[in-house]
């Protein structure tokens, strides 16, 4: 019976109570995305390890203790479809800000 107690409280320790917010989700996941973007074009040769340090540290930037709570904590998504429409079309409007400003500052230099 204690075994069950310990287990159960270790299974609610570890789950991220945290609510995030749309533009929460959205910062999250541009940053995800940008660090893909950027493993994709190295030429390391371990990039498993780079991905994971990389994950690591922007779990680290949102308060989370590691990417695998930063990966839990964005599991609400797949369950409701529409924050996720909502949370693609702010990831996207985002992705074209930065591009435009990008573009900006590289022509203005």
């Amino acid at each position: 019976m204690v075994g069950w107690i310990v287990m159960v409280m270790v299974m609610i320790s570890c789950k991220d109570h945290r609510n995030l917010t749309n533009e929460q989700y959205t910062d999250i996941i541009v940053d995800l995305q940008l660090a893909e973007s950027i493993m994709t074009n190295t030429t390391v040769k371990n990039k498993d390890s780079l991905k994971r340090a990389i994950h690591d540290r922007i779990a680290t930037v949102y308060g989370f203790k590691n990417s695998d709570e930063l990966i839990s904590a964005l599991q609400p998504l797949t369950l409701d479809p529409q924050k996720m429409l909502d949370v693609t079309k702010l990831v996207s409007k985002q992705l074209e800000r930065l591009a435009d400003s990008s573009i900006t500052n590289t022509t203005t230099q």
